[in-house]
């Protein structure tokens, strides 16, 4: 018995499509763009004013302190801890105070991680920012 065998386009396209791939990879690798003129951009950062951020830094100290004092709950008081370590964040820092900027960092850190916990006993983290502010009494200004 003798089957009918219709003539299919499925090799043909399958041939096209393996042609095109080999085309667009070979352009794809080869294709060479010339760059652009590079300018090279260099910022000039200006030194950070020691007084400005004593100033800026007692002020955000203060700020969070009043804040922590007028809240009447633990998310009111976690909420100042964020404001002032986002406000911390935010401040450029000359190299003298880095590590006075590092240990408020953590301190107010380990006070929102106080906060959060279960226990909620900030004493320690209060105890630490304590003695930051007599250690820099300029953070009382």
């Amino acid at each position: 018995m003798r089957y009918y065998q219709r003539n299919t386009y499925f090799p043909l396209t399958l041939t096209l499509l393996t042609l095109g791939l080999i085309l667009f990879m070979f352009y794809a690798f080869t294709y060479k763009t010339e760059p652009a003129a590079y300018s090279i951009v260099t910022e000039v950062t200006e030194p950070v004013d020691a007084e400005a951020y004593r100033t800026d830094l007692a002020y955000a100290v203060v700020t969070f302190e009043d804040e922590y004092a007028r809240a009447s709950d633990d998310l009111s008081r976690l909420v100042a801890a964020e404001n002032a370590v986002s406000t911390l964040l935010d401040m450029r820092v000359p190299t003298e105070y880095k590590d006075l900027h590092l240990e408020l960092a953590i301190t107010l850190n380990q006070l929102q991680a106080a906060l959060r916990s279960t226990d909620r006993n900030a004493d320690e983290s209060l105890a630490a920012l304590e003695q930051l502010k007599t250690l820099y009494p300029w953070l009382n200004e």
